[in-house]
Formats: C-alpha cells, structure tokens, sequence
C-alpha cells in the first residue's frame, strides 16, 4: 500500500495535510485507522520520509493533548484502540501480517509518544507512598491485600448491581465485553515467566498449568470461557470483541499488555497480576448469583466456578510465594510492585464504570 493511500483523517492525506488541518476536521477519532494501516505495510521505515513521520508523531502527541488535556472521549479512544493494535503486533499469530514491523522504529516512536502521555496521566493518579524498602516483608504482604480491600474495587458497585437487579441482557453483555481479556490471561502469565526469579517460577508455573487445563485441551480456560459464550447464544464477542470495549475497556486490556511486554515494567506486572487473582473469587461469588437468579447458569459456567476455587488459592499463593519471595529479594522494586497494584485497581474501576454505564444504555 503506498503511504499517500493513508487516510489518517477520514478527510485527507495526513501526508500532505497540516496539522492544523486534521485538527480542524476532526480528524482525532480517525488516528487509530491509519496505524492499523502502517502496523501492515510491508517495509514501512524504508518507506517513511522525514517530513511524513514527523507529521504522524505531531498527531500522536496531538491525541495525547486532547485525551488528557482536553478530556476529549473521542481523542482517548483513539489513543487506547491505536495502542491496542501496537501491542497486540507482539501477541499476533507469526503467520499473520503485522509481525513484519514489530519492532518497526518509526511504530515504537509513536507508541513511546502515546505511553508516555497515558502513563503521565496514570501516575498523577497514585497516592503518595511510603518508604517501602525499610518496611518488613511480612507487612510488605499485609499492604498488598490492605490496599485491595481498601479501594474502591474491591466492593464496585458493578457487582451488586447484577448480583439483585440487572437483567439477563445486562449479564450477557458483561459476560461479552469480558472476552478480551480472558482469552489473552494465557499470555499474560506466561510472558511473567520469562528471566523470573527462580523462587517464583513454580507458582507462576502452578497457574499457567491451570490456566492450559491441567493439560486437557478441552478444558483450557480459554476454551470453558468459549463454552459460557455458546450457552448464552452469543458470538459476537469471539468474533468482534474490540467493539464491546470502550476507551476504558482497551485501556484495561493495554495496561497488562504494556506491563508484561516491558522489562522496565516487570514487578509492575507482578503487582497488577497479583491484584487480578485476589480479585476475581469474590466477585464472581456476586456475579454467579445474578446468573443464576436471571436463568442463564447451566454447567457450561466452569469457567467462573473454577475460577471461584482456584484463584481463591492462587491469590494468596501469589502473594506469598512471588510477591513475598521477590520483595525479599529486591527491596528497590517493592514500590514499583505497589505501583502495579494500584494501576491495575484503578483501570478495574475506570472500566467497571464504563460497562455500568453501557448496560444502563441498553
């Protein structure tokens, strides 16, 4: 494809066209269409003049301005879909056409450009935190599971709400904009294997396990979640689940992705994973119970009920056999484990949101 044939604007050829100009014909909301076109194009840095790939990272630090600055809903769309398609490059099937660029300069620019503002925006929303590294390990594990049952996660209203009143189209459509991130948890916990701390890796290794099945293909737990999408008649999510999600969706979805693809970010991954398994037991205890009061539980629910037993054990195994051991072992990156805790909390809640909100809209 030949660069001039980009629409980054829907409008007119970002190659060509100021900045100014996209701007002034709304072109933000369009960003995410024309990185989905750069990600496949064959060779794309011996392509990309000068002029043009300064022009495209003027408009991502645009997108930037206008998502955090402005508080535009469109530009943080926008912002969060093309950071999903530039992570997602590293996650593709080998077969498919975006690994070419994978590690494309000019794709790694605009994606540094966009972190960076999203994370500025994330970090200015972190407490002030105390001095970690004098704290003993013990009270070190007592803060991970204090801060969980402190925030606004822990009891979101999300959960009451379909446990006693939402309605079984309601349920079905939490259930399907939970697709994303369940089929991929795979991934997640296998890419915190790599270089882990050896005292970690069994435990690490006990959840992947659980996660393939304990070695039965047909009981993956991407493949129980398929089974609850089949027993509510719903397919959309398997086949269009980046259209159920919105900006705070994606940018839940990025957050993981982001944490387990950058070294920099690896006890924040740890942080964040170790939130996500504390988390779940108790509310899919909640969220089982508005299955069942609306009419749609059935023994193809395996993947919540499971999840109910096993992360109950995972949670606190998390905690004291990787949080514990690696706290231990590298008192400098106890902050950054709490950071990870915090992010992932704060995502949960931003995304919550926006499904309460969609679901009251249907």
């Amino acid at each position: 494809m030949p660069l001039n044939d980009l629409n980054f604007t829907g409008y007119e050829n970002v190659a060509t066209g100021s900045i100014e100009e996209m701007v002034s014909h709304n072109w933000i909301g369009r960003y995410e269409e024309g990185v989905a076109k750069l990600i496949r194009i064959s060779f794309l840095d011996e392509k990309v003049d000068v002029e043009f790939r300064e022009q495209v990272l003027d408009a991502a630090r645009a997108l930037v301005d206008l998502a955090y600055s402005a508080g535009d809903g469109c530009a943080l769309y926008s912002l969060q879909k093309s950071l999903f398609y530039l992570y997602n490059q590293h996650v593709e099937s080998p077969s498919g056409d975006v690994s070419g660029n994978q590690y494309s300069p000019f794709l790694l620019s605009i994606r540094q450009i966009l972190e960076d503002g999203w994370m500025a925006f994330e970090n200015s929303r972190l407490p002030v935190f105390p001095d970690y590294e004098v704290m003993g390990v013990k009270n070190f594990s007592s803060q991970i599971k204090s801060l969980w049952q402190s925030h606004k996660a822990y009891s979101h209203e999300i959960f009451s709400y379909m446990e006693l009143y939402a309605t079984k189209e309601e349920v079905c459509f939490y259930i399907c904009s939970d697709y994303a991130l369940n089929v991929r948890f795979y991934d997640l916990i296998s890419l915190s294997l790599v270089a882990a701390p050896e005292v970690t890796r069994v435990e690490v290794a006990n959840n992947y396990w659980d996660e393939m099945g304990n070695g039965d293909v047909g009981r993956t737990h991407i493949q129980l979640f398929r089974h609850v999408l089949e027993s509510i008649g719903s397919q959309k999510a398997k086949h269009d689940y980046l259209a159920l999600l919105g900006a705070s969706g994606l940018a839940g979805y990025n957050l993981l992705l982001k944490q387990v693809l950058s070294r920099g970010d690896y006890f924040r991954s740890i942080g964040s994973l170790a939130i996500t398994e504390l988390a779940d037991p108790q509310q899919y205890v909640r969220f089982l119970n508005g299955c069942k009061r609306v009419g749609i539980y059935s023994d193809k629910f395996e993947y919540y009920s499971e999840h109910i037993d096993i992360d109950a054990l995972h949670g606190e195994a998390w905690v004291d056999n990787v949080i514990v051991p690696m706290a231990a072992a590298y008192p400098e990156c106890r902050k950054q484990i709490i950071e990870g805790c915090y992010l992932r909390l704060n995502s949960s809640v931003d995304y919550w949101d926006e499904v309460m909100n969609k679901m009251r809209d249907l």
